[in-house]
């Protein structure tokens, strides 16, 4: 359990030296608790399912694998699990805001393999703007909470950021460079395991008294 601690308490002092959240902060605290250490690796582990299914689902779409539909459902299903973890800090029509907006974030990018795969550039750049207002949304949902780790201009470009990951992967794979592929992939789970630590320091940042056990 000692180890788990000091490699929490590195990998926040990274979180806050590449993403620049916590711009009225000042040092970073490892997890004092259980409950604080178990809450992180919660959320990374949901936000790491959301990467691997939708690796999932770009191999099944541009593979013509009778699994998508169920691929995309089983992608629907995480964003609504990611919602619920908020819910007990920010009350339940945030966390089903945030998990409607998180299901459009991914049918957007399903949107995005679609396009690629058809070679459509007028659908691709539709998704990609519609894909950034997304994004917007749910950075302006997340800053409304006034957690002082989470900054909206940070977390737009992180929402921007997941896409360009996303379109990257479909790229390679059509273009069959498995290398960058497989590349591409294990960047974007680094950036959205960063993305679960923030925002998983904020709430027990935000809400101590919840996580003294």
């Amino acid at each position: 359990m000692k180890s788990a601690r000091i490699l929490l308490a590195v990998v926040s002092v990274m979180v806050l030296g590449r993403m620049s959240y916590a711009q009225n902060s000042t040092a970073v605290l490892a997890p004092s608790s259980q409950s604080a250490i178990d809450f992180r690796l919660a959320l990374r582990a949901l936000w790491q399912y959301q990467v691997t299914w939708t690796r999932s689902y770009v191999v099944s779409v541009l593979s013509n694998l009778d699994d998508a539909d169920s691929v995309e459902r089983k992608l629907v299903k995480n964003q609504e699990q990611i919602g619920n973890v908020i819910k007990p800090y920010y009350g339940g029509l945030a966390g089903n805001r945030l998990a409607v907006l998180l299901r459009e974030h991914i049918v957007i990018a399903v949107e995005i393999v679609r396009a690629i795969k058809a070679n459509d550039q007028d659908a691709l750049r539709n998704a990609q703007a519609t894909g950034r207002e997304n994004a917007n949304a749910i950075a302006n949902l997340l800053s409304r909470a006034k957690n002082p780790l989470w900054d909206r201009h940070s977390l737009e470009q992180v929402f921007y950021k997941h896409l360009e990951y996303v379109t990257m992967q479909v790229d390679y794979r059509l273009k069959q460079d498995w290398a960058s592929e497989i590349s591409a992939y294990d960047a974007g789970l680094q950036h959205v395991l960063l993305l679960a630590d923030i925002l998983a320091e904020g709430v027990v940042r935000q809400f101590p008294e919840k996580f003294t056990e």
